[in-house]
């Protein structure tokens, strides 16, 4: 899954825009969302950013690995949330 990808799936599963931050060059820091940033040619890096902190981060190697984790995270955060 790519970037692309990502955005489609999201939508398909109803996870709303305002959960997650695909800004992939990484120049700003949102508030309570998911996000996926590319950071140098074979880092991927996904986090939950809250008040200017960034939480559960990881690092991956390409960008399916990272792609696929934001998904599941997006999905699963989702349905713990009791969101329709």
């Amino acid at each position: 899954m790519d970037v692309s990808e990502l955005r489609i799936a999201l939508d398909e599963h109803g996870v709303s825009g305002d959960r997650y931050d695909l800004d992939l060059d990484g120049f700003t820091l949102p508030n309570d969302r998911y996000c996926l940033r590319r950071e140098g040619k074979h880092r991927w890096v996904t986090y939950y950013s809250e008040r200017g902190q960034r939480f559960d981060e990881q690092t991956w190697i390409t960008e399916s690995e990272a792609c696929n984790r934001l998904f599941h995270a997006l999905v699963r955060d989702r349905g713990a949330a009791g969101d329709p």
